[in-house]
């Protein structure tokens, strides 16, 4: 009996979900509510992972994920901006990240997303965007 010597073909996708960060609520007074997801070896880490993600998503990409009423729009218009300043934004992403953003709930642990080893949770964050865009400012990287 032959077989196909090629690769299988999978159908499904949702083991390469990408799971994207979802803006819940975008105040007036400069702070944007978010839906994020981290992964990490127990839950902190997890909810760190996330953590950063949303501070990274709302310095540098923005959030256009729901209705366009709430799309929030990154600090840095620059698209090298990071690049440019590596050393500086490494050094923020090690411990001054934190300042910016909170804990408002854990959402939910996931399944199917990332190593089975490690934690995947859904988090409701706060990031406080005046704030964060102020230190920006004081630090010279924007104007």
């Amino acid at each position: 009996m032959f077989t196909a010597c090629g690769p299988k073909i999978y159908t499904s996708t949702s083991a390469y979900r990408q799971l994207e960060t979802e803006v819940v609520k975008n105040d007036l007074d400069g702070h944007v509510t978010l839906k994020v997801y981290g992964n990490g070896i127990n839950e902190d880490d997890a909810i760190d992972q996330a953590m950063r993600n949303a501070v990274n998503e709302v310095t540098f990409k923005g959030i256009v994920n729901g209705n366009g009423t709430k799309n929030v729009a990154a600090i840095f218009r620059n698209p090298n901006v990071r690049l440019d300043h590596q050393n500086y934004f490494d050094d923020f992403f090690l411990r001054d990240y934190r300042k910016y953003v909170q804990v408002v709930q854990k959402v939910k642990k996931m399944k199917g997303f990332g190593s089975s080893e490690r934690v995947n949770l859904g988090v409701i964050l706060e990031v406080d965007m005046n704030r964060l865009r102020r230190h920006f400012q004081s630090d010279g990287l924007l104007k």
